[in-house]
C-alpha cells in the first residue's frame, strides 16, 4: 500500500513571505501541471477490500498531494517535520484505530479508518467522535465507505450510523468512489468550500461544543437542585477526573476494591451491575465502577478523600463545607445525568458517548473558562478570561518555534485565567522533546517541563485551580497508566506561603494566585525570583481588557505600579505611561518588565493600545515601539465577532482585539514588522475562517508608526497610496490654524451641553430653545424655528455661548448610515446636546466658511477621516472634536472661478427642498437583502458629484487619487459595514467583449474590471509604444472563484493569438482556486490567500479572487507597479 504521508502541497507559509512568485512558464507550457490526467475506473466484481476503498478515496480525492499522515504513537522520518503542530492528534489516531488523518493546516478534518472486526459501527464512530475537533470519518469496510459527518450527535445504541443525517456520501465499489465523494476533493477541503453544502451543518454537535453544553446544563441542574455553584463546579472536576482515570485504566478495580475495604456494603455496591432503575444509554457504561459508586454518599467523599490523598494535587481536596452541602440527591442526579438517563422535561444528554480517554484535554480548559464566565458575568469585554483555542494555538506557534524550544524558554502568563495557554505552551514543549529522542518522556522529564518552563499568574484563586487542574490532565496525557501507577503523586504546582516544609521534587511553586502587580514588586525573594522582573523568556495571554476601575483595590494596585516613576509629577512621562486607565496598556508594561533582554511576548490585546488618542495614550505607544521590537500584529476587529460572540458564549464579545508579538528591546531605524488586517467575507461568515490576504499585509517601519501613529488605521484598510495620498492633504494647515490660511481669521468649538442632574445653570442659558435629541444634520437646508425644542430641566456645562448664535458650522459626532460624517450651516439662534460639534468663525468671509462647508460634505473628508480617526470603526462609530479641528484646510483665491464654483455648487445644495433632500431607505437587490442603503434624488447626486469634483481640484488630487478615494468611499466602507454582504465581495460583472487591445476598452472611464484594464493598459503601454502594445484576454466566467487576465505583448495594429483552451483554462483557475488559500494556524481558521502576477518575456499574467475589491482602477495601478518592479528584476537578472 502506497505511503499516506503528504502534507507537502499544503504548507503554510510564515506571515508577511508572498507566495505568488510561482512558477509562470508552467501555467502557458501546459495546464497538464494543474489537471489530474483522467484514470480508468477499476471496475471489478470481486467485493473491494476496506483498504482498496480507502486507497482509491486517498487517489481519486488528491488527497495525498496535501497533508494525509498515518497514525502512529511516535515521530518517524515521515512525520518528524510535523509532529510538533500534529503529533497528539496522529498518536490520538493511532489510539482510536483510525489509519490515518487529513489536515488542513494543522487541524484534523478527515478521519481515515477501517471497520475493525466484530466492532459494532456505532461504537466505532462515537470513538471516533470523541475526538472532538475532526469534521469528517471515511469509514470502510468490506464493500462498503461512508463518509459521516462528526458534526452530528452521536448515535444512540438504539440508532444508526445513518441517521440523524450523518452520513453524507456511501459508495460499494472502487468505481463509484470518485464520482460519490467527489465533493471531499482536496480544494474543497482546504479553501472550506465544503462548508457551505446544505448537508453540512453548523456543528453543534460536535463532542467538543456538545460537552461544553452538556456540562452547563449538569451546572445548571446542581445549582436548580439547591447546591451552590462553587460546590457544583468542585463535584462536576472531580467526576471528570474520576472518569479520565477509569476510561484511561489508571484506575482499575483493584483500586476501588482497596477504598471499600472491609465495608461490606460497598464491597456489594462494587459487585452489583446497575440495571433496575433505568437502562444505560451506553451498555458499556455498566462496566464504569463509578457510576457504581456515586449511589452512595459515604463511599462517593471516601472515594474523593483517597483520591486527594493518592494523587495529593492542588485541585482535589475535598473541604468539610463542600461535605456539609452536597447531599445525596446531588450525587444521584449528577450520576443520573452523566450516565444519559433522561431527567424530568430536560431531553437525554451526549454524557453517554464521550470517552475520556480519547476527548482532548485542552476541553476542561475550556469547560471551566464556560464555568467561570457564567459565575462572575461580563459586560462586552469578554476577554478577561475566555481565549479561543484557535487563537491561543496561532499566537503560541508564532512565539514558540523550534529554535525558541531548543533553548527550553520559561514560559510564564500574567493573567492565566483557566491556563488555557500554559497547558499548550507545555504540550508543544513535550512534542518538541519526544521528536528529540523519539520515545514517551519519563515522569521525570515532564515534570522537569513544569518545574523549569511553565509559569503562571492569575488574580482568582479559582483560575489558577482550574489552570492546575488543567496542566494535570495534560501531565498524564503523556504517561502510560503503569507509569503514573509506579508514582501516583502529583506535584503541588500552586505557590504556597505558608508551607511548613519546602520539598522542591514536590512542590514545583510555579502557579501564583494573585496580582500579578504586586508579584513583580514583591520583597520575598522566592516571589521575585519565580514571578518578578526578567523571570521569564517568553510571555503569553490575553489579559484583561476594558479600563481599570478607580473603586477597585486590585486595579489600584496595577495604577499604582504605572504611576510609581512619577509619584511627584503632574503629568506622567516614565516607562510605564498609560492612557485612559487602560489595562491591555498596563500589561504590555508588566510583560516587558517580566522579560529577559531579548524576550519574547505573544499576546491577545484591545485595540486600544494601537487606537486611543489620549495623550497618555500616545505616550505609552512612544514608550511601547522604542523600547521593543515588534514580529507582527493582526488586527482582528473587522472579524471579532466569529471569535467572541455566538450562541455557544456565555457572553457577547464585541470589543475589538489585535494579536501582537514582540520582541524586548530597541529596534534599528530600518526594522519593519508584519501587520495584517483580517477581513470578514462570505466565506469566513459559513466556515468561522479568518482568511489573512496577502494583499491585506503591510511591511511597515516602525519608527514611522512611532512617529506617525495614525498609520495604525491607514493600513488597517488602506495601503501605500493611501499614506501618500493622505500625506498629501496634510500639507495645508489644519483647521484649528485658520488664521495661517486667512490673515486675521480664527476660530472657536467646542462640544454642546450635557444632559444632567444640575439646574440650567447661568441666566443666559435658559433662554435658549434647542435641538432635539440626536438630531441629524443630514440635509443641506436651513433649520427652522419649528424643529426647536425647550431645553431639558437640568444640565451640565452649557458650554461655549458664541457657539450657539450666528453663523456656525455643526458636525453630528456619530456617523450616520450613509457612512458620511454629516455638517451644517446655520444662522438661527439656538442650542444643541454635547453629540453635536460646533464651529464658530471670526474674520472669516461666508464664502469661505461655505468652502469649508464643502469639504466637509465632500468625499474626500469622509476618505480621510475614516483612513486617520481611530475613534470610527473600532468601538464607536464617530469623529471626535480633535479629529476636526485637524483636518488640514485648503481655501481658494479669494473671487476665483473655483471659489464662485464650489460656493455655487454649496448654494444650490442649501436651497434644495427639505422634502427632497430627506433620505429614503431602499432595498438594492436580492444579495443585499436586509441592509439598509440610501437613496438619494438624482438632483443631490448629481450636485454631490460636481462638489466632489470641485473638492478634488482644490486639493489639487490626480485622477489616481480620486480613484483612491472613490473605490475607498464605495467598495471599502461598504465592505466594511456590509461583510460577507458586501457588493466588495460580489462576483465581478464581466464585459461583454473578453479580449482585445486598448482600442477595443470604452472610451469614457469606466469602473470595474473594464476600468482596471485601462488603468493597467495606461500605465504599461508607453513603455511598448511605439512599435507594440499589450493585448488582453480576461479568463474564467461570472462563476469562477478566480479570474485570470492575460496580457500579450502584439506589434502595434495587431491582434495576438489568443489562448483558445476555454475548458482547461477553467480546469487551470479551479485548481488555483484550491490551492490559493493556504491554512496559516492548527485550526484551520487563519489562511494567507495568495494571488498571482506573474510576468515573462513577452506576457503578464494576473490572477485574483473573482471578487469586486480585487479588480478596481486602483488593484490596477499597484499591480501594475509590481509587474513592472519585476520586469526590471528580470532583465537585471537576464543582463548577468
Amino acid at each position: 500500500m502506497a505511503s499516506e504521508n503528504g502534507c507537502g502541497a499544503s504548507s503554510a507559509p510564515t506571515p508577511g513571505r508572498s507566495n505568488d512568485e510561482r512558477g509562470f512558464v508552467s501555467l502557458f507550457s501546459g495546464v497538464s501541471t494543474f489537471i489530474e490526467a483522467p484514470r480508468r475506473r477499476n471496475v471489478t466484481v470481486k467485493r473491494a477490500s476496506a483498504g482498496e476503498l480507502l486507497e482509491e478515496a486517498v487517489r481519486a480525492l488528491g488527497l495525498r498531494e496535501g497533508c494525509l499522515l498515518p497514525a502512529t504513537e511516535m515521530p518517524g522520518e515521515e512525520n518528524r517535520e510535523h509532529w510538533l503542530e500534529k503529533g497528539d492528534w496522529l498518536a490520538l489516531a493511532k489510539q482510536v484505530g483510525a489509519r490515518s488523518i487529513f489536515f488542513v493546516g494543522d487541524e484534523p478534518v478527515v478521519v481515515l479508518a477501517e471497520l475493525p472486526e466484530n466492532m459494532d459501527d456505532r461504537r466505532f464512530f462515537n470513538r471516533i467522535w470523541s475526538m472532538a475537533r475532526p469534521q469528517f470519518l471515511f469509514l470502510a469496510r468490506p464493500g462498503q465507505l461512508e463518509a459521516c459527518q462528526l458534526t452530528k450527535p452521536p448515535v444512540r445504541p438504539t440508532g444508526q450510523l445513518a441517521g440523524e443525517n450523518r452520513r453524507l456520501k456511501f459508495a460499494t465499489a472502487i468505481a463509484e468512489v470518485q464520482e460519490e465523494f467527489r465533493e471531499f476533493r482536496r480544494d474543497r477541503l482546504e479553501t472550506g468550500a465544503i462548508y457551505g453544502d446544505p448537508g453540512f451543518g453548523q456543528g453543534a454537535d460536535r463532542a467538543d461544543r456538545a460537552l461544553v453544553r452538556d456540562l452547563r446544563e449538569v451546572r445548571r441542574q446542581l445549582i436548580e437542585s439547591g447546591l451552590d455553584p462553587e460546590y457544583a463546579h468542585s463535584l462536576i472536576a472531580r467526576a471528570l477526573f474520576v472518569r479520565y482515570l477509569e476510561d484511561r485504566e489508571i484506575i482499575t478495580k483493584d483500586y476501588f476494591d482497596d477504598v471499600a475495604g472491609t465495608n461490606i456494603e460497598w464491597q456489594a455496591l462494587l459487585e452489583k451491575e446497575i440495571d433496575g432503575e433505568g437502562v444505560f444509554e451506553e451498555p458499556e457504561l455498566a462496566k464504569r465502577l463509578f457510576f457504581r459508586v456515586l449511589r452512595d454518599w459515604e463511599f462517593t467523599y471516601a472515594l474523593f478523600e483517597r483520591l486527594a490523598l493518592d494523587f495529593n494535587g492542588d485541585t482535589l481536596s475535598v473541604t468539610q463545607q463542600e461535605r456539609e452541602k452536597v447531599k445525596g440527591n446531588h450525587l444521584e442526579l449528577l450520576r443520573r445525568l452523566l450516565i444519559g438517563d433522561a431527567v424530568g422535561a430536560q431531553q437525554q444528554l451526549f454524557l453517554f458517548a464521550y470517552r475520556f480517554d480519547v476527548v482532548p484535554i485542552e476541553l476542561i480548559s475550556s469547560i471551566y473558562e464556560e464555568f467561570y464566565t457564567a459565575k462572575q458575568g461580563k459586560g462586552n469585554t469578554q476577554g478577561a478570561h475566555y481565549t479561543p483555542p484557535a487563537l491561543a494555538e496561532y499566537l503560541l506557534s508564532q512565539v514558540l518555534m523550534e529554535e525558541v524550544l531548543d533553548k527550553r524558554p520559561r514560559v510564564l502568563d500574567p493573567a492565566c485565567g483557566s491556563g488555557i495557554f500554559l497547558v499548550e505552551s507545555f504540550r508543544r514543549m513535550a512534542r518538541h522533546r519526544i521528536i528529540g529522542q523519539e520515545r514517551r518522556l519519563s515522569q521525570e522529564q515532564l515534570r522537569d517541563i513544569l518545574a523549569n518552563q511553565i509559569v503562571g499568574i492569575d488574580l482568582n484563586p479559582e483560575a489558577v485551580a482550574i489552570t492546575a487542574f488543567s496542566l494535570y490532565l495534560a501531565y498524564l496525557h503523556y504517561q502510560k497508566p503503569r507509569a503514573i501507577d509506579a508514582n501516583r503523586r502529583l506535584p503541588n504546582l500552586r505557590w504556597k506561603h505558608d508551607r511548613e516544609r519546602h520539598d522542591s521534587t514536590q512542590h514545583l511553586d510555579i502557579l501564583y494566585a494573585g496580582n500579578a502587580f504586586e508579584a513583580i514588586q514583591s520583597s520575598d525573594v522566592r516571589i521575585a525570583e519565580r514571578f518578578g522582573p526578567g523571570c521569564a523568556d517568553v510571555v503569553v495571554g490575553n489579559p484583561p481588557w476594558g479600563s481599570l476601575n478607580k473603586k477597585s483595590k486590585d486595579d489600584n494596585v496595577v495604577q499604582g505600579w504605572c504611576n510609581e516613576e512619577n509619584k511627584d509629577k503632574k503629568e506622567r512621562t516614565g516607562e510605564r505611561v498609560i492612557g485612559d486607565r487602560e489595562k491591555s496598556q498596563a500589561f504590555v508594561h508588566l510583560a516587558r518588565e517580566l522579560l529577559r533582554e531579548g524576550g519574547v511576548v505573544g499576546m491577545l490585546l484591545s485595540s486600544g493600545v494601537l487606537f486611543k488618542q489620549a495623550k497618555n495614550s500616545q505616550k505609552f505607544r512612544q514608550v511601547w515601539l522604542t523600547r521593543c521590537r515588534l514580529g507582527q500584529v493582526i488586527n482582528f476587529a473587522h472579524v471579532r465577532d466569529l471569535y467572541f460572540s455566538g450562541k455557544d458564549r456565555a457572553g457577547k464579545g464585541i470589543s475589538p482585539f489585535i494579536l501582537a508579538t514582540f520582541t524586548k528591546g530597541a529596534p534599528k531605524e530600518e526594522h519593519r514588522f508584519a501587520y495584517w488586517s483580517a477581513k470578514h467575507t462570505d466565506i469566513v461568515g459559513k466556515t468561522r475562517a479568518v482568511i489573512l490576504a496577502t494583499s491585506d499585509m503591510h511591511w511597515l517601519f516602525q519608527d514611522e508608526l512611532r512617529r506617525r501613529d495614525w498609520l495604525w488605521k491607514l493600513y488597517w484598510w488602506g495601503s501605500a497610496r493611501d499614506e501618500n495620498l493622505v500625506r498629501t492633504i496634510q500639507r495645508f494647515y489644519p483647521l484649528d490654524e485658520i488664521g495661517k490660511e486667512r490673515e486675521g481669521a480664527s476660530i472657536i468649538s467646542g462640544r454642546g451641553y450635557t444632559v444632567g442632574n444640575k439646574a440650567k445653570g447661568e441666566d443666559w442659558f435658559s433662554t435658549y430653545q434647542s435641538l432635539p435629541s440626536h438630531y441629524s444634520l443630514n440635509r443641506y437646508s436651513e433649520i427652522s424655528e419649528e424643529e426647536l425644542v425647550d431645553l431639558p430641566d437640568r444640565v451640565e456645562r452649557p458650554r461655549i455661548k458664541d457657539l450657539y448664535e450666528g453663523q456656525r458650522l455643526l458636525f453630528n459626532e456619530g456617523i450616520g448610515h450613509g457612512r458620511k460624517l454629516t455638517a451644517r450651516l446655520a444662522t438661527l439662534r439656538f442650542c444643541f446636546s454635547q453629540s453635536i460639534h460646533g464651529f464658530r468663525f471670526y474674520g472669516l468671509s461666508g464664502d469661505d466658511q461655505k468652502i469649508i462647508f464643502a469639504i466637509f460634505r465632500s468625499s474626500l473628508s469622509r476618505y480621510y477621516f475614516w483612513l486617520t480617526a481611530g475613534s470610527w470603526g473600532m468601538w464607536y462609530h464617530k469623529i471626535n472634536l480633535r479629529m476636526i479641528r485637524q483636518f488640514p484646510i485648503a481655501l481658494p483665491d479669494d473671487n476665483s472661478e473655483l471659489q464662485h464654483r464650489i460656493v455655487g455648487i454649496v448654494d444650490q445644495l442649501r436651497n434644495i427642498d427639505q422634502g427632497e433632500s430627506n433620505f429614503q431607505l431602499v432595498q438594492e437587490d436580492a444579495r443585499t437583502e436586509g441592509i439598509r442603503r440610501e437613496k438619494i434624488s438624482p438632483r443631490i447626486t448629481d450636485l454631490e458629484q460636481d462638489l466632489d469634483e470641485a473638492i478634488f481640484d482644490l486639493y489639487v488630487c490626480g485622477e489616481a487619487d480620486r480613484d483612491l478615494v472613490r473605490e475607498m468611499c464605495d467598495i471599502g466602507l461598504d465592505f466594511f459595514y456590509n461583510k460577507g454582504k458586501s457588493r466588495a465581495v460580489m462576483r465581478v460583472a464581466l464585459p461583454p467583449k473578453r479580449r482585445g487591445v486598448t482600442a477595443d476598452l470604452p472610451k469614457e472611464q469606466k469602473q470595474g474590471i473594464e476600468g482596471y484594464l485601462q488603468v493597467f493598459l495606461r500605465i504599461w503601454n508607453p513603455d511598448l509604444l511605439p512599435d507594440a502594445e499589450f493585448g488582453w484576454q480576461i479568463m474564467g466566467n461570472a462563476a469562477s472563484p478566480v479570474l485570470a487576465v492575460l496580457f500579450k505583448m502584439t506589434a502595434l495594429g495587431e491582434r495576438p493569438e489568443w489562448e483558445e483552451d476555454g475548458e482547461n483554462w477553467q480546469a487551470v483557475l479551479d485548481r488555483i482556486a484550491g490551492s490559493a488559500r493556504v491554512p496559516e494556524d492548527r485550526l484551520g481558521t487563519i489562511y494567507s490567500d495568495t494571488f498571482i502576477r506573474a510576468v515573462s518575456e513577452y506576457e503578464i499574467l494576473i490572477i485574483k479572487r473573482n471578487e469586486r475589491r480585487h479588480w478596481t482602477r486602483s488593484t490596477a495601478l499597484e499591480d501594475a507597479d509590481t509587474t513592472i518592479l519585476r520586469a526590471m528584476i528580470r532583465q537585471e537578472e537576464n543582463a548577468r
